[in-house]
């Protein structure tokens, strides 16, 4: 009931070059946002909860990812923890390729804000990454240039979103 849709025309996102999209975020990143109560914060946190009361990934025990799965899975609250003792930067929340266009004039612009709020950097870098199929360092390279942070936490934020994406969706999906 209510809102709004906003037709355009089609964007080919394989156009979008990943290591702007790198620059931008990290523009973001650096943004002056005032926190408010509605800005999404803990995503992952929420989603291992959801996990945990469902036993965790019982499905992925019984396939070749197993151990995968396992280490992963038994070492989640302390990478969770590694994750959340960041520092916390502005983040679209939602930042796969189909949230990503171009204008004609070469800015990117980003769509479905729905999940704005807080995360360690290179979390939105990872979800990009995953989704669009490109090389990760690359991103990684370009935003920890643009916002000083370090390549090293920028890039296990990212991996960790992507580890943690694909097996999440793996057990929902099995």
């Amino acid at each position: 009931e209510g809102g709004y849709t906003l037709w355009s025309s089609a964007h080919d996102r394989s156009l979008v070059d990943s290591v702007r999209v790198a620059h931008a975020l990290a523009g973001f990143a650096g943004s002056e946002v005032d926190r408010a109560p509605w800005h999404a914060a803990g995503c992952l946190r929420s989603k291992l909860v959801q996990a945990e009361a469902h036993d965790g990934w019982p499905t992925l025990a019984r396939t070749t990812v197993a151990d995968l799965a396992d280490a992963f899975w038994s070492r989640r609250r302390s990478l969770l923890k590694r994750l959340e003792s960041a520092p916390q930067v502005p983040a679209h929340g939602d930042l796969v390729q189909a949230n990503v266009l171009t204008v004609h004039d070469g800015r990117i612009v980003v769509i479905d804000w729905g999940s704005f709020g807080w995360a360690a950097p290179g979390e939105d870098l990872g979800l990009y990454a995953l989704s669009a199929g490109c090389p990760l360092e690359p991103m990684v390279w370009e935003y920890t240039e643009t916002s000083g942070h370090s390549y090293d936490e920028v890039l296990w934020a990212a991996r960790f979103v992507i580890s943690f994406t694909v097996l999440a969706r793996a057990e929902w999906v099995l």
